[in-house]
């Protein structure tokens, strides 16, 4: 019987000096990440550099402040002999000398104590995922070599990706790796162009076809031809060699060739549009990966301009830290309107949210998306407070999962947002009306029978099964007071009663009606009725 080739598990060494930390990751890799397995531990920097040097693994996740040797130190005794090691730190103190020596030695990331699981397990999927590529770009150059090159096409696209990740121990590597894929020079420019409407049929496959040969053939100013890779279907990196001696020419003169490229498509397919991100200048080629990052936000702008465009973050007002305070405000209205189910409240809410985030899309479209989605996130979870459960929640979530899947522009996305916001504010409204009565009928009855014990708010909401932000508000809608006035009114009623009819004490009286302290029964006597206890009396 042949046995199955069992999937490669990617190794991770933990190092920190408390051991309930050490025990916390394994046990959310073990549950959480069965693609990664902890080889090793180690409770400072001497034993961790000591087992990474025996065990070899592909993250090595450290705190910085520990005994004998730090993180940092370590970290660089690590990489001096395992450079395909990622590193990962972990600190309780985000301070900036910590943050700019992990840039100094490439850490995939800098995570702050307490750690969040799901932080973690994003953190270290994005470790394993690169540790994956590393696996296969290190296969690929083995079967590079076997195959010389017959496997241009391949000789490409590695070279592309490295250019990306600046994944380069030298500039004479980096040529040679260009040389053997038909390039005799190394970019100082990169560009994303995309397709603007994704076909998912063969007429979309022989569009982008026809796209990625125009590219090829369009050299840029020197007669230079581009490296054009094809990241995704209908994205294409292009590597432009402007031979500028500044960030604005070089800029201008990849805006002219973008502008050839596009009518050039314009000319050969009808009624298709490209959008093309014009990255920064890079001076040097390690500076390849800013340019693809700059080329890939230009690029963004698109969600709020529309397509058929050419954008550089020269000529667009781009905040990469934009201040969002008054969204807040808003966001906070919206989601007070949906949990109370008032529909016109919530639709001028929404309006004034969107307004504000179109602004945010002018400065930085990414963030915008971003806070589109955390608008939606908080929608749903108002609804939950309002009363709604997950499958009448659902009812709303799948219409508005679809109108964003084909969502490609701000407007698209608003629309669906909007849906998402009626839908569930009209349910709870609906929901609501449906409780009401019934619901706080139940909860006054639990409040007479026990009103003498250290009653709660969030006590009486749980009795029916509602949350206390939306018993709270559901309560005085109904009653016309709030809970602490009724609970004060019901324990005052009982007290009168007791100071007609009985000859017990006012201390006894005050704890018989669930008041600790005398004193301050007193106190709340006098206000409600007018006058002290024994005065009533």
């Amino acid at each position: 019987m042949v046995k199955r080739a069992t999937k490669k598990k990617h190794s991770l060494l933990v190092v920190d000096d408390e051991p309930m930390v050490r025990r916390f990751i394994r046990f959310v890799v073990d549950k959480q990440l069965p693609e990664l397995q902890v080889v090793g531990e180690a409770a400072n920097g001497c034993e961790a550099v000591q087992k990474a040097l025996e065990l070899n693994p592909d993250i090595f996740l450290t705190d910085i402040r520990m005994p004998k040797m730090d993180g940092l130190a370590a970290a660089k005794e690590v990489r001096k002999s395992l450079s395909q090691t990622q590193v990962v730190f972990v600190s309780a103190y985000e301070e900036f000398d910590y943050a700019k020596e992990a840039i100094t030695l490439k850490a995939e990331e800098y995570l702050i104590k307490p750690i969040r699981p799901q932080n973690l397990i994003e953190v270290l999927r994005r470790c394993v995922l690169k540790a994956q590529q590393q696996t296969m770009h290190t296969a690929m150059l083995t079967t590079m070599n076997a195959r010389l090159k017959k496997s241009e096409g391949y000789l490409k696209a590695h070279l592309a990706e490295k250019l990306l990740q600046g994944n380069f121990d030298s500039e004479h590597h980096c040529m040679q790796l260009a040389a053997l894929a038909g390039y005799e020079y190394l970019p100082d420019l990169v560009a994303i162009v995309e397709k603007d409407c994704l076909e998912s049929d063969d007429v979309g496959y022989y569009k982008t076809r026809e796209i990625s040969i125009i590219l090829e053939k369009l050299c840029c100013p020197g007669n230079i031809k581009p490296l054009v890779y094809q990241q995704k279907p209908g994205t294409f990196v292009c590597f432009l060699k402007t031979n500028a001696d500044s960030g604005k020419s070089a800029v201008d003169r990849a805006t002219k060739w973008a502008s050839m490229v596009q009518a050039k498509v314009a000319t050969a397919m009808a009624h298709q549009s490209i959008t093309i991100g014009i990255g920064d200048w890079a001076s040097d080629y390690t500076l390849l990966p800013t340019s693809y990052q700059s080329a890939l936000t230009a690029k963004s702008f698109r969600f709020i301009w529309g397509p058929g465009r050419i954008f550089s973050l020269q000529d667009l007002n781009y905040e990469a830290k934009p201040n969002m305070l008054q969204l807040l405000p808003m966001q906070t209205t919206l989601v007070e309107s949906v949990q109370l189910g008032n529909l016109k409240l919530a639709k001028e809410a929404v309006t004034n949210v969107l307004a504000e985030l179109r602004k945010l899309a002018k400065k930085c479209p990414p963030k915008a998306k971003e806070m589109i989605a955390d608008t939606a996130q908080l929608t749903v979870a108002a609804a939950r407070e309002g009363a709604l459960k997950k499958e009448q929640i659902a009812n709303c979530l799948g219409p508005y999962k679809t109108r964003l899947r084909t969502a490609f522009c701000f407007d698209q996305m608003a629309e669906a947002l909007i849906y998402l916001v009626t839908c569930l504010t009209r349910l709870v409204n609906k929901t609501q009306t449906n409780l009401s009565t019934d619901t706080i009928a139940k909860a006054i009855n639990f409040i007479q029978n026990h009103y003498q014990s250290d009653l709660t708010l969030a006590e009486v909401a749980a009795t029916v099964y509602l949350s206390p932000y939306y018993f709270s508000r559901l309560f005085k809608r109904t009653t016309g007071i709030n809970f602490s006035q009724y609970l004060t009114k019901i324990r005052i009623d009982a007290a009168k009663d007791l100071l007609r009819k009985s000859n017990s004490s006012i201390k006894e009286i005050a704890q018989t009606v669930g008041y600790a302290d005398p004193g301050y029964f007193g106190l709340v006597f006098k206000k409600v009725v007018g006058v002290p206890p024994g005065q009533y009396r």
